[in-house]
Formats: C-alpha cells, sequence, structure tokens
C-alpha cells in the first residue's frame, strides 16, 4: 500500500550543480536528447533508486529542452531546462492529483496519460475529466481503472505536514524524470542538493539548490517509512496545492462515485526511533544505551519493565 500527502510544487526546474545521470536519473532513455529531438523513457534506472521506493504512480514524460532557468547561462545543457510537461499522480485506480492552473492551460496533456510499471511495460490512461479540489489543485478522472496487475503505484492515503520526521529524506522527481534528494529540515543543506521544504521553501539559490521558475508545475515530493511504505508528500512550494480536510473530502465526494477513497493518516515511526527523525541510527541506539538498566518506558520496547538485552534485540530488528 502507498499513500499520499499534497501534490505539486511551484513551476521547478532543478539545475544540479553535481549533476551525474547515474545517480540522479530515475528512468533510461531511447535516446540522447537533443535540441531537436525528445528522450523517451524505456526502462528505470534501478541502480540509483533509493531502496524501499517506488515511484511509477507518476507519470512518464520525455525529457527535451523546453523552458530554460533563467538562473543558468547554458543553453546546450539538459541539466538546466524543463521539459514542459506537468506531472500527474495517482490517488486511485481511475483518479489523479495533477496542478490546476497548468493543466487548464494545456488540457491536452491528460488526453493520454502514460505510466511504467518496474518491468518497463507502459499503461496509458485517457483523462475525461478533470475537477477543481484545491485551489490549485484537479482531480482528473480517467476513462478506465488501472488494469489489476498493470504494477502502478496508487498513492491513495495523505499525510498530516505535521506529522514528518524533521530530517527525514525525501526525493522529488522533476521533470526530467530526476531524483532530487531533500531534508525536512528547518535550515539549508549544504551538500547532496538537499533543502528544506518544510518550514523555509524558499530561499537564496545557491549552486548545489534546485530553482523554481515557470514552464512544468510539478516536481512530487515522496518519504518511505521503516517498512519501505512509500508517502507521496507534495511540496511546501504552494498552499494552494497542499491536502487538508477539506481537500480530502472534496476527492472523495469525486472517487466515491467510482467506489474509491483517499484518507488523511499520520507519519509511521518505528518504535525504536527514539529521536523521531524517520530513520533508525546510531543516535537512537545511544539513546537506548543511554536508558540501560532503567525502566523507561519509551526504551523499554520489549514491555518488560527494564531496558536490557531484550530491547536491543527489538532494535536491531529496526537497524
Amino acid at each position: 500500500m502507498f499513500v499520499v500527502l499534497s501534490l505539486l510544487s511551484q513551476a521547478m526546474a532543478a539545475p544540479i550543480s553535481h549533476y551525474d545521470p547515474a545517480i540522479h536519473d530515475l528512468y533510461q532513455y531511447d535516446a540522447t536528447v537533443t535540441k531537436a529531438d525528445p528522450a523517451t523513457p524505456v526502462a528505470y534506472n534501478t541502480s540509483a533508486i533509493p531502496d524501499g521506493y517506488d515511484f511509477t504512480g507518476v507519470n512518464v514524460r520525455d525529457r527535451r529542452f523546453n523552458n530554460r532557468s533563467p538562473h543558468v547561462s547554458s543553453s546546450t545543457d539538459i541539466n538546466d531546462y524543463n521539459s514542459g510537461y506537468v506531472a500527474i499522480v495517482m490517488v486511485s485506480p481511475q483518479h489523479a492529483l495533477v496542478s490546476a492552473h497548468y493543466i487548464d492551460a494545456v488540457p491536452s496533456q491528460m488526453n493520454a496519460v502514460e505510466f511504467m510499471a518496474d518491468d518497463g511495460h507502459k499503461v496509458v490512461l485517457e483523462g475525461v475529466s478533470s475537477d477543481i479540489v484545491g485551489p490549485d489543485l484537479k482531480l482528473i478522472t480517467f476513462s478506465e481503472p488501472l488494469p489489476e496487475d498493470a504494477g502502478i503505484a496508487v498513492y491513495s492515503k495523505f499525510i498530516d505536514y505535521a506529522t514528518l520526521p524533521v530530517s527525514g529524506m525525501v526525493f522529488g522527481v522533476d521533470s526530467q524524470g530526476r531524483m532530487l534528494p531533500r531534508r525536512a529540515v528547518h535550515y539549508w543543506e549544504p551538500y547532496n542538493e538537499e533543502w528544506s521544504f518544510v518550514h523555509t521553501p524558499f530561499g537564496p539559490i545557491t549552486d548545489h539548490l534546485g530553482v523554481i521558475f515557470s514552464g512544468d508545475s510539478g516536481t512530487p515530493l515522496f518519504i518511505a517509512d521503516y517498512t519501505g511504505q512509500n508517502y507521496f508528500l507534495g511540496t511546501a512550494y504552494d498552499s494552494d496545492r497542499k491536502i487538508g480536510p477539506e481537500v480530502v473530502a472534496n476527492i472523495n465526494a469525486l472517487t466515491a462515485l467510482s467506489g474509491y477513497s483517499v484518507e488523511q493518516v499520520d507519519y509511521p515511526y518505528a518504535p525504536v526511533d527514539f529521536d523521531l527523525d524517520g530513520r533508525v541510527t546510531s543516535a537512537d541506539l545511544s539513546l537506548l544505551l543511554g536508558a540501560w538498566g532503567t525502566s523507561d518506558e519509551t526504551a523499554d520496547v520489549n514491555g518488560d519493565g527494564v531496558v536490557d538485552g531484550g530491547d536491543f534485540g527489538v532494535f536491531l530488528g529496526y537497524w
């Protein structure tokens, strides 16, 4: 089961200072993109996809030279362009979320929406309507649901942003099919193209950060929990595309017509994630050892009244 929170970022392309296709590209392509010809995804770059992540519920978009970032000078590097294709993300077998202002400007982009399963086979869905569910958020209804064996992720649960782990790693998938790591923190990260999206959604442009400019309106964000379950987060760039109870109710009023529903949930933490950062690491081990021999209820994860080797065994199971 996969889960979802909100949808799309401000229009975005993200020149990466140390862009490496082997690391950042979500897909393998049928050709090298040129100014004259786009490149089409034909398979996943499986060696680069982080463990536990599933991006198959995001529509597959050709890589192409469209709008160039005003923050860069190169006119030949695809890393400095967006593709001009909007992100469309499945939230039920027959429905998807999309940026309203973009799909209203280019409604033809929902006519034949293509998704690709892990094994490389593609599924094309025909959008027949789009309805407002938030200030800048629309729900697309497709003519038919996904086949049961399609192998395409459906993100039908939404996470409350307030419950996200501070410093938890998230991954965005931009319009050029690049995976961009970020952290849910309150400050700018200096390495690995990571930056804040919770309380500092937009800040100084430096050479390791993505930049925002007009042209694609959609970089979905994802986070995986300790079980490997994926959560679709969206971003905090634009509150018009965040999802709350009212938006969930609006979505359900439409999806219920086809027998589907979505819901908002809290982010689930591992029982031994004592510092609530979304990861089980040596920091949590230090907290466990610091409570050794006591009856600390938080560290006594097996509930036997004392923090000891039994709790350490439970801890190792989540490492």
